[in-house]
This record gives C-alpha cells, structure tokens and sequence, in this order.
C-alpha cells in the first residue's frame, strides 16, 4: 500500500522524468552490459585494508587533482571516521575503477553538516541518513556500469542498516545524472559553496528510497529489478552492519593522526 505523498511524487513524475527521458540512452548501454553479464567483471566491497585504502584514494584523486596539490590534500578527518564506509569498485584484475564514500548521520556529524543546517530541511525521520561524497570513476568503457553498481551498493547499505534517506551535494552542472536517480534538489536551503573544492557552489539533493523504488518500478522495470530485487554475488556487504564506535572490527585500518602517506 503506497503512501499518499509516495503517489503524488509518482503522479508528478507522469511516468517521464524530466531526466528520464533525456539519458534514457546511456541507461540503455548499461542495461545492455547488464544483460551480456559484464557487471561480474567489476566488483564492489568496503575498504577494510591499508592497501585498499590507498586503492580509494588513488582512484578518488583521478577525480578530484583538480582540487588538490597532492593526494595526501584529497584526504580528511571522514576518511578515518569509524563512521564512515569507502566504496572501492574493481576489475577483474583487481585494479580500482571507483569509489563513493558514504557517512553515517545517525552516530555524528556528516560533511554536509559543517556547510548547512540539514534540520532546517530534514523531517525527524529524515536525520537518520546518510551522505554520499566523494564519487569518483575514472574514465572506463563501462562507466555507467561501475556508477550503477555502486549506487546499487549504496543503497544495500541503507537497506541492511534500515536507512531511508541518502544526501548528496554537487555542482549544478555535475547534478544531471543524480537527477536521473530521482534525487530531489531540497532548494535554497541547501545551497553552499565548499571551502575544500574551490569554493565552488554546491547544491544539496535528497533521496527518498521508498519514493524513488516507487518511481522506478513505474518508469523502467529493468532497473527496479537491478536495484530492488536482483542479489548480485559481485557486490560484498561484509562489515556494513554499523555498530558504535567501540565495535571492535569496525574501526577504520588507518587512523588520522598516523600521518597516512602513499608509498
């Protein structure tokens, strides 16, 4: 049973996104890679390792040396928060082809929070959330593929940890393909400019799961199926049940005061 502001959203859409339709091209290259099997090539875990670390932040920095002096620059105090889980996607040789990071609201401030006032926007339901930041994927012939997987990821994390709400901020002209996702710009109030990625504006985007798996399942069936149903033995959810601080097991493999370099 859908909820009354589930059908509205969905009666908004008219089952034609305004993105929708304008990328539905490059959803199909990915629908077709899906369908030929190619997702098993690429997989998806949390970075458990120092190894794997350095993995992220190298990949990450393709992504984002425009900002940076140096990638030891691309690395902050949310990297080596037990809070926080780093996406590492790789090929079938084990090289690193993306990364997303995702920070836990429910045990402490996100990123977002040092900008905005996320309660001025976010109902009471809506602060048990998560950021998603730091989204990096260097060019790869199957890079609408490694973004879909990682976002399929991105929400079995939510799903697992009972989280029904994902923010995200990004350039106007970066926040296309969010918007194909059925992220929702929240509007004035999440407007900022960061400090740490030249002072560019950033806008803030907010999406509901319950409403967008809604949206979906009436406007392409084939993803619905890829990130609602479909069980993906390429993507690892080993240690994304969140506990506290104190769980041993969950704490990152390098701390920030270790001085962390690259070899």
């Amino acid at each position: 049973m859908q909820t009354l502001h589930e059908i509205q959203s969905f009666q908004k859409s008219n089952y034609t996104h305004p993105c929708y339709i304008e990328e539905r091209s490059d959803y199909l290259q990915s629908e077709k890679a899906l369908d030929l099997g190619i997702e098993e090539n690429i997989t998806i875990r949390k970075a458990v390792t120092v190894d794997d670390m350095v993995k992220v932040f190298r990949v990450r920095w393709e992504g984002y040396k425009k900002y940076y002096k140096s990638e030891e620059e691309n690395l902050d105090k949310y990297d080596f928060s037990p809070k926080t889980t780093l996406l590492l996607a790789e090929d079938k040789h084990h090289n690193a082809v993306g990364t997303i990071r995702i920070i836990d609201r429910r045990y402490g401030g996100i990123e977002l929070d040092n900008f905005i006032d996320l309660d001025s926007f976010l109902s009471e339901k809506e602060r048990v959330c998560i950021e998603a930041t730091r989204f990096s994927i260097p060019k790869h012939p199957d890079s609408k593929l490694i973004k879909l997987l990682l976002w399929k990821t991105l929400f079995s994390y939510c799903q697992i940890n009972h989280i029904n709400t994902i923010l995200m901020s990004a350039r106007p002209a970066a926040a296309r393909s969010y918007k194909c996702l059925f992220f929702e710009n929240v509007g004035p109030l999440g407007v900022y400019r960061h400090s740490l990625l030249g002072t560019l504006e950033h806008q803030t985007y907010k999406c509901n799961i319950s409403e967008r798996k809604y949206v979906m399942k009436k406007n392409n069936g084939h993803l619905y199926h890829f990130f609602f149903l479909k069980k993906h033995s390429n993507i690892n959810t080993d240690y994304f049940k969140f506990y506290t601080q104190e769980t041993e097991g969950f704490e990152s493999p390098v701390h920030e005061n270790e001085n962390f370099v690259f070899a």
